[in-house]
């Protein structure tokens, strides 16, 4: 039987700088395709989380409410061509390590899997850097439409504990040979699953966790992760 090894990777952070989350919003509220009120409580709560006022949990319970309002009653088939044309105009944020390794880590066969908290259709455009599968949070949609409800939450530890359990019986994942790449304490449903950890741009409790349990932080991740294949 083939061995089945994985590389699950977070997006915003790791990948990419920013958080679409917060930035996807924005764009789509210049085109009027989503409330302004709403848009601006998004942003507060962005600065608030760079103040230090309100932790890396609570934005990640409360932003992904607030996006399904704001986007209630849009046409989810819009949105998906405003996505693709927002990670067309983000291509210079995503750190110039991302395509590189995606790249090589399919090329030593491994499954490649996107896990990210933003909205799912922010990152199906990112299917073309060679991703096998993308999964990202989803809001509820009737009728085409979205009807200002969050149906899946990955922003949150819990929701990608469950979807990595998922996806390690569905491809019979040898996960002590996998790899994991994430940037904060929500990515360590991703990064404890496996047996080769890495934390790349770390916040400060990832990093914590991270060096307590000799997870690897590299300087160099094309690099060094090339060296453990």
């Amino acid at each position: 039987m083939t061995e089945v090894r994985a590389a699950f990777f977070d997006v915003d952070g790791t990948l990419k700088k920013g958080l679409a989350i917060v930035e996807f919003p924005t764009y789509l509220a210049q085109r009027g395709y989503f409330d302004r009120s709403v848009e601006r409580e998004i942003q507060e709560l962005a600065r608030r989380s760079e103040r230090g006022k309100a932790s890396y949990r609570f934005i990640s319970t409360n932003v992904p409410r607030l996006y399904a309002a704001g986007i209630r009653g849009q046409s989810r088939t819009r949105v998906l061509e405003l996505a693709v044309e927002f990670m067309r105009h983000s291509r210079e944020r995503f750190f110039p390590y991302s395509e590189k390794l995606v790249s090589m880590m399919s090329g030593h066969r491994f499954v490649t899997i996107a896990i990210s908290g933003s909205p799912v259709e922010t990152v199906l455009p990112l299917r073309g850097m060679g991703f096998a599968e993308i999964f990202g949070s989803e809001m509820s949609i009737l009728n085409g439409k979205y009807t200002g409800e969050v149906r899946t939450n990955l922003c949150i530890a819990e929701a990608k504990s469950r979807l990595v359990g998922e996806l390690v019986k569905k491809y019979g994942i040898d996960a002590a040979r996998s790899f994991a790449f994430g940037d904060t304490e929500q990515d360590l449903p991703l990064l404890g699953a496996v047996g080769n950890p890495i934390a790349l741009n770390p916040n400060l409790n990832l990093q914590r966790h991270a060096t307590k349990r000799g997870w690897l932080i590299p300087e160099d991740v094309v690099r060094e992760v090339r060296a453990l294949l």
